[in-house]
Formats: structure tokens, sequence, C-alpha cells
């Protein structure tokens, strides 16, 4: 079923100087049905030492000489740690410099490049650092945010990565998305980028793309998490996910337009921006309900092997209290061929057992990480692979 152009949005006007509230329905609701096409096939685990823990903040899988290398960011020592995939055993770490000219200062997300270069975003100095690990040495520090004038927070964005919103190499470049954490003001819609392009050859460094207005123009989305942007990048095509939007924006570098698919769930239902007319001053409690009460869209993954996208969703909760957390919704992925076709969708759980944000794929399938209760001494990191029993 394929569903191209949907873009179903309803606007309102509160009061001239304050929010617009946008609906955001789904018109596919309850069509279709459930058709259970993944399903877990195995379980790995990752023995860990005494200094690392489950959930770590960054991964990245990446081929040499045909192995699988997974490797993960320790920020409390400072290491990337490297292990054969295949059979999980440890191979070795690599440390930055906490001190010095060549000090890494926080240290949240890399793309490694080859054996002794790795491209490391720096959230202390918002900078992309080429590092030379066989010496540990900065080759070039290139910075995201312009000139450093100190209003540079209102005009470049900034960064939440994760392993299934990963960093990807590209020619001599990198490329990631990035967001706002706070609504956007309408006249800030045009100029805020989401997506940057940085040559680690040259150091040059391009923003791309824009907030959909129709979502995000003058509208209350407070809270940092639904102006997150998601993306799948493949080559110079992306496709982001936006939290609220049952809809795929998809555009590639050179464009500034967006082909709008839909690839919501058959189970999500309308969304609501924050009805609350000046978003610096809504409440965090009213900000924490919402999230809540929201069917939410995270990462979109692309199979290069079964060719096929999974996109997450945690859905929406009825009854909460103040001690509802957001790890208390029900998280589904739903599959859509490369022709942007649903395929089907499945519910895996409740949040609180699943660690999303690191998702990938390997040639037996789609691994989630999966948090178990009784790893009490954190001595494993316990990944699940889910695998399509059809279309094949």
């Amino acid at each position: 079923m394929k569903r191209e152009g949907i873009a179903l949005i309803v606007v309102s006007q509160i009061m001239a100087c304050t929010n617009r509230v946008v609906t955001l329905p789904n018109s596919y609701n309850g069509q279709g049905g459930r058709k259970d096409l993944i399903e877990m096939v195995d379980t790995k685990a990752l023995p860990l030492d005494s200094i690392s823990s489950p959930m770590p903040v960054y991964m990245q899988l990446y081929k040499n000489d045909n192995s699988n290398i997974l490797t993960f960011l320790n920020q409390y020592n400072s290491c990337i740690y490297y292990y054969d995939y295949s059979n999980c055993t440890y191979l070795y770490k690599k440390s930055f410099n906490l001190q010095g000219k060549n000090k890494i200062q926080k240290p949240v997300a890399y793309c490694i490049i080859n054996q002794d270069s790795i491209c490391i975003l720096d959230a202390a100095k918002m900078s992309v650092t080429l590092f030379r690990s066989s010496d540990k040495k900065i080759i070039r520090s290139i910075s995201l945010k312009g000139k450093g004038e100190k209003d540079w927070p209102l005009k470049f964005p900034q960064y939440q990565l994760t392993t299934a919103n990963p960093i990807v190499l590209y020619k001599d470049s990198i490329l990631f998305p990035g967001q706002m954490f706070w609504s956007i003001l309408p006249e800030m819609i045009n100029e805020t980028n989401i997506f940057v392009s940085a040559n680690y050859i040259t150091g040059q460094v391009n923003y791309y793309h824009h907030y959909p207005s129709e979502i995000y123009e003058g509208v209350n989305w407070e809270g940092g998490l639904y102006t997150s942007v998601n993306s799948a990048i493949i080559a110079d095509t992306i496709i982001y996910s936006f939290p609220p939007s049952h809809n795929l924006y998809i555009t590639n570098i050179s464009s500034s337009m967006y082909k709008i698919i839909f690839g919501g769930s058959q189970f999500a239902k309308t969304n609501n921006s924050i009805d609350y007319p000046i978003s610096k001053s809504t409440p965090i409690e009213m900000i924490m309900d919402h999230n809540l009460k929201q069917d939410t869209y995270g990462p979109i993954i692309y199979d290069p092997y079964r060719r096929v996208f999974y996109r997450f969703v945690s859905h929406r909760l009825y009854n909460v209290s103040p001690t509802t957390s957001f790890r208390n919704k029900e998280i589904s992925i739903i599959i859509l061929d490369d022709r942007w076709n649903y395929l089907g969708e499945k519910n895996i759980g409740l949040g609180m057992s699943w660690n999303i944000n690191n998702s990938f794929v390997t040639e037996e399938g789609l691994n989630i990480e999966y948090y178990d209760s009784d790893n009490s001494d954190e001595d494993f990191m316990y990944f699940r692979i889910f695998k399509l029993t059809d279309n094949e």
C-alpha cells in the first residue's frame, strides 16, 4: 500500500501574538491491520569490563576484512571499545587525550574513517575533530558554531546523535542531522538548518534543509523531544523522521524541496502540538504530560540486505501519573519497502526493556539493544536480533 503526498495538517490560530496549534491526523489509523512480518531470532551478549556499562551513548558498526566490527564509546574513560561482533569477542580499545593541546573534552559521537582516523563530535567545543589514534593527535578541528558569535545557538543546530541516528561517511565528508531544543519562531523557520556536511579534509562546513513549516512554524513543541531530527542517509539522499509526524520527508543534499510520504503506524492516532500560548513559559509538567500522550516517532533505519526501512514509534499513554516515564510507552517497529509500501509493524513491548537508540542492521537482521533486568551486575550488553519472516 503506497500513500504518497499525504500531509493532512489542521492549523488554528489562538491569538495574533501567540503560537499556533497544529493537529496532525493519521488518516490510515486502523486500516491495513497488524502484520507481524518480523520476529526475534537470536540474542547476542557483549562482555563488558568493570568500567563499562550497557546503553552507551553511541556505537558504530563497520566492516573490516568482511568482519563486522562493533564499537562503542565509553564516556567514563574516554575510550572507544572494539569487538568482533560475529562472536562477540573483545578486540581492543582506543583512548583520547584528556589534557593538553590534543585533548578531546567531551566526546559524544564519532565516525571511524579508517583504522587510524576517527572524526569525533566534541560537545564541549561544539566541533568535529579529525583524530589520529596512532599518536593521539588532532589533525583538524572543525567548528560547528560559525564564527563563534555569542548567539550561535540561535543560528546553528545542536546535536543528539545516536547509533540509530548516526554520523555517516560520504566521500570526503561526514553527514549528520542537528536540531533546535526549543520551538521554532516564524521568523526563524527558513533560517534554521537541520543537516550538516563537514569535509574532514578541507574543513568546509555546509548547512542544509529546514524544519517543515506546516509542522513547526510558530508552533509550541517545547522540551526538545519533538524538535529532534532523525534521519536515514543513503548516499546523498536523506529521509527525515520527525517525532510528531506520521509522514516521512525525503530530499537530497542539493535540494530545498521535500517529497512527503506517509510512513506512519496503523495504530497511531492524531498528534497535537502543545496548547499553551507562550512556548518559553510552558510548564515542564505540561510538556512531560504532552510527550506521554502523543504517538512519538523515532529513528528510521535502512536495511540494505532486505531493502526495507524500519521506523520506530513509541505509542501514546492514556493514563499517566507524575511517576510515569517515557519508557512506559510501548514500542512498535514499522516496516516499509524501498518503494515506501507499508509491509507491517510489530509491537515489541515496553520501552523500559529496549534502547532503540542503539539499533543497527547486520546480515542477520535488525539488532536492538535489550535491557535484561537479570543483568544487575552489568557484565554484558545484550542485543536482540529481528528478522523478516516474509518478503525475503
